[in-house]
Parts: C-alpha cells; structure tokens; sequence
C-alpha cells in the first residue's frame, strides 16, 4: 500500500505540472488522459482493494489542483479551467 500512495503523490505532481500544458493543446490528449487514468485507477485500487479512506496526498488535494481524489471528493474530480 505505502507504494501506491507513493506513485498517487507522485502521479498528482506530474499531472499538476503538465496541466496547463495540456488545457493549452501542447501536449497530446493520449498523454495526459492516459496518465489521468492510471491515476484514477490506483486511487480506485487503494480505495477499494486495501480499503484505504482518507487523502493519499500529504496534506490534502488542494483546490488547486486540476483533480482531488475519492477521499477529497464525493469522486474523482477534474477541474476545467474556464
């Protein structure tokens, strides 16, 4: 379990440095979803397989962040820049 958490931290560091790269067309959808999704899954995977309940993310997901996991939210969110 330690290491999932790990790789969500991780997972949110790349995902909150790459944002606006893909909101602004630089990066390729592919990309990004594919990393969004491998994210959601291991947040789901820590939920729901080791019935972890809280933030994984020290500190908390903050508002922020394009997305905030389970234990921040009532689901997964993504934010869209408006």
């Amino acid at each position: 379990m330690p290491h999932l958490i790990e790789r969500l931290r991780k997972g949110q560091t790349w995902l909150i440095a790459n944002y606006d790269r893909w909101w602004n067309g630089s990066m390729p959808d592919a990309q990004w979803w594919d990393a969004f999704n491998l994210w959601d899954d291991l947040d789901y995977t820590l939920r729901f397989v080791y019935k972890f309940d809280g933030c994984p993310i020290e500190g908390g997901c903050s508002d922020k962040t394009p997305m905030v996991c389970r234990g921040c939210g009532n689901t997964l969110t993504l934010f869209m820049n408006s």
